[in-house]
């Protein structure tokens, strides 16, 4: 096939211009034509952008939005799906510069309808204008940062091109913006129409846009040498006939009295431009479109030139006529005459139209397609009904192949017979039908859902209707929707493309609609080419995401594997009432592609698993039959030799389970045993021999007074003659109180409403029994009897916390023989909205974290989709979290071997974090993690790279020195490319390195440490196969949040809140949860966390800024007047949230810093930043050990103090006093900050003071953190206490 020298040409400076490139693909088995120009300027350009393909069937104005950059260029040939997506999202893309170059043939009835919706909609008919309209829309968008779009006429001529050097290219977007020239003091436009004097007033909206058109159009030509206008005028100077034509512009005909307008620039078109066009002496305006398939009456150039010359007064306005433009390469002179010699009413028609228009526009179904659409026809015959044919779309266009208008054209269909239905029902309650009729229509509703017996039944009542003359509205009624009587097949068929997006290609809908449809997805990517996918995207199991919806019938077939399999599961699929989907595979890399080939791949998928042939039927739940089938043989053999592995000493354990015990143990043990057992059955037996049932009685207490109450209890019990028991809480397994009768629970309150000490064990597990849905307590009786003081909360918001161990304690109890039915159903319903939890924790890495804002710059875009990079590709592939929520059924591709290409079988030896910093702010202690990449840039601000930190981590126990902190250590420089590959292997050696024994030294910081820096970048970088380059130079100056307003690149503002720990709640004056839940009814962007526990209110548009504004005022919530310590704090939730707690952190730490603020401003220093963090154990999940100031729980009250953190997270503090307790604290840090005021030298951060001071001594490394620790000198902790 011959050249395409215009898209050549727009490929061009759209690879040249751009940042980032979303090229739309074409449907299989063709390939896109703009992605063969680009990687042919792969290697000869020196602007590289990235080209991000979108498939097509996917949403394309999605995957521009999730590419942000300096400038987007969008490519594709035009087709009816493009543009109706593209509609949907270009109010998003309003403020974004986006160009999209859309090829066309000969027919504009698509992308027309993108014209009002865009600022600019530019037309080339000519290579060369193609090309200058191209360079002219880049630097439209890039300046006036909006969407433009610009179509263009594919062209195989061999026309010369005179190219923009690709030297000057970007100096010309990059030029400085030319003053626009001076407006009317109104805004608007006025000109004086001379045909009558009238003053033309243009919209100002559209003036300025045409303005900042011809200002790009005026630098255009100052670089290229050739006039870009708007519209071009050839004929007669005094014509009587204007026609203005939209299209290819090769009319070379020319008439007297006729003038020939052809239009460049489609929009804005301000009235007075188009009157300009058309004379005084203009009796007739003929409007010529090439559009083959417009369905109004009007089409869209004709209704702006009636709207113009409505400023004309009734007697000098000309008549104006629509009609088409067609092939006008061989129009005459004698039809330009009949054209404008036409008195017809009708649309008018110039030149003529494609012949084959609507045969070329069906697309291509792959032969191999027709091994499944043969089995359709077999089986259903002429019930089978596919809703988006591709014979459809001759009459209603591409759309028809879409799966939301077969979806909307089968609920039509639905709808249509629900109503033949009501109509027949109506019409059998009617006393005026025979008795044969009658017969007729009970039978059709007792079988209308039967394929054969309803289509004979449809005859006979239609033959009855028409023959009889029945009085009654349901019987005209019913022969209007006789076409609906027969039962039919409805099918939609598509491929694996709509599993890229299940969202945007329509597939959610249909699943989730509960029509009853049947849909055919045919998977064509070989099981030898599976790992050759492009790894930014990802295809959804469509098969698991439909069963997580519970009432869909799925299927997974392969018809070179199992004829019959496939039959069973057609004809079950069209059985089941309501939507059922069906996963079809027929893997071929092309068309020719013989059967034998397809034979061998689809054989090695289905045996490996990677294919599993299943089928899931929700209705046979109803029966209590097993809903889910496994029809793969080979995953069947696997699973019955596993089974068989089990030895014949297990399967007599499970039948006799006592036997396990003799097996394992010896007779010295068996016999103690017995004798134990004899002893306790002695002792239950003289128990139950007492008239009066026993009685336990179970306190907690950490004062004493619950334990003399209970003990109290106790002693009148046994006065009385009851066989009584007490004990503290925890003492007692909840196991063992199953087995009890009465119980009596004696419990106080501790601290904000927490359970004492000795009975937190206790109620962990009470509270885990009752989230598990455990029924263990089936015969017990019980009372709890609470101690505490209603004074002690005096205020009614804290009201709630008298008794609360006692009242919880209570409410437990209760519920521990209750099942909870909603976990499932939650997940489900999170994976419904196309989210998960997989990953959130286990020995896998759990999370990626960047900048909040990633739309602030270039720069931070970049960073973004790095990170969005690298948790996709180190994210689990296991398949075991869909099969526990789907009652642990194989349900997925390779379920049964499940593979872990990174993690392996045993996963990692611990958790492993990942964190992307861009300087000069550390906001997310980026050597806090296992991982850190540190953002570089070049002189003109571009991304190079990365700086890799490794072994980061804070977790630490208390008394054992073999645990500590530690922060990242650089080992070197990598590209972005590079970088995902770089973070994979570092979690690979730490995954085949680390400690598999003791999980407390198993952490990639001790792995480091054990094997050498230098030893473990060596395994690294022989995993890579490449050496890291060196590191570059960079620089931090803080890790807190800058609070405030913001403004992106893209225009769009930010605020970001201080929420103090990250707590939002109401509290009287500040009602937060309130205050935010309305911001989120009427915010059009998004909510954002931070690392540092605070909240950002992301992308707000410039026209919503002054709502956002006043909720933020009314509800406080732009409160930054905080002291800078109080801005520079955080703290982990510890109680009543957290298990392992030791001692309060979120609840306490503000009202220390009350404390802590008073000796600040007392000193001025109320504005100065001290990183100030608060734990509850010694976890470290708020990062105190690289905190200036830290407080690491120990006990209720008691705290860890450690000093010398540095202020952006560079280096790790120290413990400074072991322990302390509040007076102890302000006792030390009181002196500490009056001579940190007096003594700082400039710039002085508090922790390099405490340092400098000689208070503490610096820490190097993470071995060396307990090094020298309890103070320096005169401030060590045991001069302290030998003066005192």
């Amino acid at each position: 096939m011959a050249l395409d020298q215009a898209l050549a040409a727009v490929a061009r400076i759209a690879y040249l211009t751009s940042d980032v490139i979303v090229d739309s693909q074409p449907p299989f088995p063709a390939t896109s034509a703009f992605a063969q120009q680009y990687a042919s300027l792969t290697g000869t350009s020196t602007n590289i952008p990235r080209v991000v393909p979108a498939p097509f069937g996917a949403d394309p104005g999605s995957t521009i939005l999730r590419n942000p950059a300096n400038l987007t260029s969008f490519t594709a040939t035009s087709n009816t799906q493009v543009s109706t997506r593209l509609v949907l999202h270009l109010a998003e893309l309003s403020s974004r510069p986006v160009v999209l170059h859309l090829a066309v043939h000969d027919d504009l009835s698509d992308v027309l309808l993108l014209r009002s919706a865009v600022p600019w909609f530019l037309l080339s008919s000519t290579t060369q204008q193609a090309h200058d309209n191209a360079l002219l829309a880049a630097r439209l968008a890039r300046l006036e940062r909006k969407p433009v779009v610009h179509v263009f006429y594919s062209s195989h001529d061999d026309e010369p091109l005179d190219a923009f050097p690709e030297d000057k290219i970007l100096p010309f977007l990059l030029a400085a913006k030319h003053p626009a020239s001076p407006s009317s003091a109104s805004g608007h436009v006025t000109l004086e129409d001379t045909t009558d004097g009238r003053s033309v007033i243009d919209d100002p909206a559209v003036t300025v846009l045409f303005k900042a058109y011809q200002a790009v159009a005026a630098e255009t030509l100052s670089h290229i040498r050739r006039p870009l206008r708007d519209f071009v005028v050839r004929g007669s100077s005094e014509p009587q006939t204007v026609i203005f034509t939209v299209g290819r512009q090769d009319i070379s005909v020319a008439a007297e009295g006729v003038s020939f307008v052809a239009l460049s620039l489609l929009n804005p078109i301000p009235p007075s431009r188009l009157l300009s066009a058309i004379p005084a002496s203009v009796q007739r305006v003929i409007v010529l479109e090439q559009v083959y398939r417009w369905t109004t009456k009007w089409t869209p150039l004709y209704l702006e030139v009636v709207s113009a010359l409505q400023h004309r007064s009734s007697e000098h306005r000309p008549i104006v006529l629509s009609g088409i433009l067609g092939d006008v390469s061989d129009i005459t002179l004698p039809d330009i005459h009949r054209l404008v010699e036409s008195s017809s009413s009708a649309r008018l028609q110039l030149g003529s139209l494609p012949s084959a228009f609507s045969a070329t526009s069906v697309p291509v179904v792959p032969k191999y397609e027709s091994a499944y659409t043969k089995i359709l026809s077999h089986v259903f015959g002429d019930r089978l009904q596919v809703a988006n044919s591709p014979s459809l779309v001759a009459s209603q266009g591409q759309i028809a192949t879409a799966p939301e208008f077969a979806l909307g054209r089968v609920r039509g269909q639905i709808d249509a017979r629900g109503d033949l239905v009501s109509a027949v029902e109506e019409l059998l309650r009617s006393e005026r039908i025979g008795s044969d009729l009658h017969a007729l229509l009970s039978k059709w509703l007792l079988s209308k859902d039967d394929g054969v017996k309803s289509k004979k039944l449809a005859r006979d009542i239609t033959t009855s209707l028409e023959s009889t003359v029945v009085d009654h509205p349901a019987a005209a009624k019913i022969l209007s929707l006789q076409s609906h009587l027969p039962a039919t097949s409805r099918w939609i068929i598509g491929s694996d493309a709509w599993s890229y997006d299940l969202g945007a290609s329509g597939l959610h809908h249909a699943i989730a609609s509960g029509l009853n449809v049947n849909i055919l997805i045919i998977d064509t990517l070989p099981y030898t080419a599976r790992n050759s996918a492009d790894p930014h995207r990802r295809k959804h199991d469509v098969g698991l995401y439909a069963m997580n919806h519970g009432d869909v019938y799925v299927a997974s077939v392969a018809v070179f594997s199992s004829y019959s399999q496939v039959l069973q599961s057609l004809m079950e699929a069209d059985r089941f009432n309501g939507p059922s989907v069906v996963l079809a595979y027929l893997p071929h890399r092309s068309e020719e592609s013989p059967a034998l080939e397809v034979l061998k791949e689809t054989k090695l998928a289905v045996d490996a698993g990677y294919w599993p042939l299943y089928r899931w039927d929700p209705s046979k739940e109803h029966d209590g039959k097993e809903p889910f089938s496994l029809d793969s043989d080979a995953v069947k053999n696997d699973l019955k030799q596993f089974l068989d592995r089990q030895n014949h000493l297990s399967q007599l354990v499970r039948s006799t389970p006592q036997i396990a015990a003799e097996l394992v143990s010896n007779l010295g043990d068996t016999v103690k045993e017995a004798r134990k057992q004899r002893a306790q059955q002695s002792y239950n037996d003289l128990l139950s021999s007492i008239d009066a049932p026993p009685l336990l009685i179970l306190y907690a207490s950490d004062g004493g007074a619950a334990e003399k109450k209970a003990k109290r209890l106790a002693g009148r019990a046994k006065a009385r003659g009851l066989s009584t028991t007490i004990s503290t809480l925890d003492s007692v397994p909840l196991e063992t109180l199953t087995k009890e009768e009465y119980v009596v629970f004696v419990s106080s309150t501790a601290g904000q409403g927490e359970p004492p000490q000795n009975g937190r064990t206790f109620f962990k597990a009470v509270n885990a029994a009752a989230t598990r849905g455990d029924r263990v307590f089936n015969r017990l009786k019980f009372s709890v009897f609470g101690m505490g003081d209603s004074h002690y909360w005096p205020r009614p918001e804290d009201a709630h916390y008298y008794n609360k161990p006692s009242k919880d304690l209570d409410a437990r109890l209760e519920k521990l023989g209750v099942i909870k039915r909603h976990l499932k159903p939650a997940i489900q319903d999170i994976n419904r909205v196309l989210l998960d939890t997989l990953a959130a924790c286990g020995d896998v890495n759990r999370n990626v974290i960047c900048s909040s804002i990633p739309t602030m710059s270039k720069l931070h875009a970049q960073v973004y989709e790095f990170a969005k990079e690298i948790s996709s590709h180190l994210i689990p592939r296991t398949t075991a979290y869909h099969e526990i929520w789907l009652d642990k059924k194989l349900v997925a591709g390779e379920a049964l071997k499940d593979f872990e290409p990174l993690y392996g079988e045993f996963y990692l030896p611990r958790k492993f974090k990942i964190a992307v910093a861009v300087p000069p702010t550390n906001d997310i202690d980026v050597f806090a993690n296992d991982v850190g990449f540190i953002a570089i840039v070049d002189k003109d601000g571009e991304l190079e790279g990365f700086n890799v930190a490794i072994g980061g981590g804070m977790g630490v126990t208390h008394g054992n020195k073999k645990t500590y902190p530690r922060t990242g250590s650089i080992i070197g420089f990598c590209t972005v490319e590079q970088g995902k590959y770089v973070a994979e292997k570092i979690m690979l050696v730490q995954r085949d390195h680390g400690n598999r024994v003791d999980r407390k030294n198993a952490r990639l910081k001790y792995t480091i440490d054990r094997m050498g820096l230098d030893v473990y970048k060596a395994e690294v970088e022989k995993l890579l196969g490449y050496p890291l380059e060196p590191s570059r130079p960079y620089t931090f100056d803080r890790n807190i949040d800058d609070f405030g307003w913001h403004v992106g690149q893209d225009g769009k503002h930010h605020f970001l809140m201080f929420i103090e720990n990250g707590r939002v709640q109401d509290e009287p004056g500040r009602e937060f949860k309130t205050g935010l839940r309305e911001i989120a009814k009427v915010l059009k962007g998004s909510f954002r966390l931070t690392a540092n526990q605070h909240l950002m209110i992301s992308d707000i548009p410039p026209e919503d800024l002054d709502v956002i504004k006043n909720l933020l005022v009314k509800y406080q919530l732009d409160n930054l007047n905080y002291s800078g310590l109080r801005l520079s704090s955080s703290a982990c939730v510890a109680f009543p949230t957290c298990g392992l707690a030791m001692a309060e952190s979120e609840r306490y730490l503000p009202l220390l810093i009350d404390k802590v603020e008073k000796l600040c401003e007392e000193n001025g220093l109320r504005n100065d930043s001290i990183v100030m963090r608060m734990t509850g154990c010694p976890n470290g999940c708020a990062r105190p050990y690289v905190a200036e100031v830290a407080f690491v729980g120990k006990a209720p009250g008691t705290y860890s103090m450690l000093l010398g953190g540095g202020y952006y997270g560079q280096r790790l503090n120290k413990i400074y006093r072991e322990s302390v307790t509040e007076p102890e604290i302000l006792a030390i840090l009181r002196p500490m900050i009056e001579r940190y005021a007096k003594e700082r030298l400039p710039e002085e951060r508090f922790g390099d003071f405490t340092i400098r001071a000689g208070y503490i001594a610096p820490t190097t490394e993470g071995k060396a953190w307990y090094d020298r620790m309890g103070g320096e000198g005169a401030y060590a902790e045991s001069a302290v206490i030998a003066v005192a």
